[in-house]
């Protein structure tokens, strides 16, 4: 055998190695988030639009934003799969697993032909030890399926650039279209895979007609995909006018989360700054990776109110694309004979992966806080600590605990507060075998106008809750029930003459 062979075997061991090494921390860190009860959006998701009958009605029933319309029609068929060897809720999950692993492996498996395998394990290490993908690696919603078709779409591009042929073409259409189809708001990442390749030589005829049908592609995509049912579109979606009302805090929120979450690798990002400004044919490169990442800032400030934070997560793989560029510009450097900083490519790998570990075990350390600054009171926390990661939410305890007080058997009812998060309760009653009359809510059907006799129970999100329920509803009152500390409390309802005082 000769030197060649075994220096390509050992590389193969090694590269083995590193991506079994990644693999298996984005395991360790969904395997807490697949056991995470469903909330609001991710139980309306599949109650309200992946239990229609058929992708035709899913299709055609866009009403609200929550229906991902393609990952809901692969919700339904998924659900359909179900075994009784998990719980039902568990099986949903893991679905979006599926897709988290899948981007991971085409991140590894592509970028690492471009940047090196140490720059890929390094950026994909960064986003598996991070806040927001706890969040979204397991997510009931169309946010994991997003992220791993905007990569695709990223890949995609980058044949067609190199050497256009049909088969690269049709995939990034279909690419673009099941995107859009996702969340129609990928335009926005689309429109950043795009951008990534303004680099190339467009003076060039066959690099001009290239370049013109990626950047036409996700439009025509779009059009195709939402002309059909315009008219539901125009006249729902376009009017509900959802998002924060601070622009500026909605951009700090999406920036700050990515910088938090991929410090380290930006801090050794920044390190190769001086050497690709000091040669030529990377500053236009670098002017265009810049640009990628400033895309969402002119949406904060022209739409009123401002888009969630969440609505520009399909950006990260294109973010986290360009980071490991600039890592792998680094590590290039760091091999030449001039700087002998990697002599041992190991040795910067493993002093990388332990800064990254620490770094992502200190973030769960100041994830609340996090969420108290950067979020405050502005919306829903999309990237740091929202309420139902928290240990104290738990649905399914609470549903449990109103069947062993018998005041889920017909004919009484149970009066569940919009602020604690009613589809919740409404999904796990449903697993439980609690029948949907029993429930009284807010819905798209209309408010409860007022409580039936019968309606003695009712769950809300706290004391302010409470004290809005009895401002709504005069002549009664809520006396709490001693339980364990929950988000969503269960209290007694009371006529006012019947009221005897409670503690908070």
């Amino acid at each position: 055998m000769d030197d060649t062979t075994g220096s390509g075997q050992n590389r193969s061991k090694r590269n083995f190695l590193i991506t079994a090494a990644v693999f298996i921390a984005a395991l360790f860190y969904v395997r807490d988030g697949v056991f995470r009860a469903l909330w609001f959006d991710e139980a309306l998701t599949f109650m309200n639009f992946a239990a229609l009958p058929g992708p035709a009605e899913i299709y055609h029933n866009y009403v609200i934003p929550n229906n991902h319309i393609i990952y809901t029609i692969l919700l339904k068929y998924w659900a359909m799969l179900y075994q009784p060897v998990i719980a039902f809720d568990v099986h949903l999950r893991l679905l979006s697993v599926i897709f988290t692993l899948g981007a991971f492996a085409l991140m590894i498996f592509r970028w690492k032909k471009q940047c090196g395998i140490m720059p890929v394990a390094l950026i994909c290490l960064c986003f598996a030890f991070s806040l927001p993908f706890a969040i979204y690696s397991v997510a009931v919603r169309g946010y994991m399926l997003s992220f791993l078709l905007v990569a695709a779409a990223l890949e995609l591009a980058r044949l067609w650039m190199r050497g256009a042929n049909w088969k690269n073409g049709t995939g990034y259409f279909i690419v673009s279209l099941l995107a859009v189809g996702t969340i129609p708001s990928n335009i926005i990442a689309l429109g950043a895979v795009v951008l990534c390749f303004a680099g190339f030589p467009l003076k060039n005829r066959k690099f001009i007609a290239r370049f013109a049908f990626l950047a036409i592609v996700p439009l025509i995509a779009l059009l195709i995909f939402y002309f059909p049912i315009w008219n539901v579109v125009s006249s729902k979606i376009l009017k509900l006018k959802e998002g924060w009302p601070d622009g500026v805090a909605a951009m700090i929120v999406i920036y700050s989360s990515w910088i938090i979450s991929f410090l380290p690798a930006i801090l050794a990002a920044i390190l190769a700054l001086p050497l690709l400004l000091g040669r030529k044919k990377y500053r236009m490169n670098m002017a265009l990776a810049a640009l990628v990442l400033l895309l969402p800032v002119p949406f904060f400030f022209v739409l009123s109110p401002a888009p969630f934070p969440r609505v520009f997560f399909a950006l990260w793989p294109v973010w986290m694309y360009l980071l490991c560029r600039a890592l792998g510009h680094l590590f290039a450097f760091a091999r030449l004979k001039k700087y002998r900083i990697a002599a041992k490519p190991l040795l910067p790998l493993a002093i990388f992966a332990a800064a990254i570990f620490a770094w992502g075990m200190a973030q769960q350390e100041i994830k609340e806080d996090l969420s108290v600054k950067l979020v405050g009171t502005q919306a829903l926390d999309d990237y740091f600590s929202p309420y139902y990661m928290k240990s104290y939410f738990n649905p399914f305890d609470v549903v449990k605990a109103l069947q062993a007080q018998g005041e889920t058997e017909f004919p009484k009812k149970v009066f569940l507060s919009f602020d604690a998060d009613p589809y919740s309760i409404i999904f796990y009653g449903n697993m439980l075998g609690v029948p949907f009359d029993v429930w009284r809510f807010d819905g798209p059907r209309g408010r409860v106008s007022e409580l039936d006799n019968n309606c003695r129970r009712a769950i809300t999100a706290g004391e302010g809750d409470e004290n809005k329920f009895r401002q709504r509803f005069k002549g009664k009152t809520l006396e709490l029930l001693p339980t364990a500390e929950s988000f969503q409390r269960t209290c007694i309802i009371k006529d006012n003459e019947d009221a005897t005082p409670s503690g908070k």
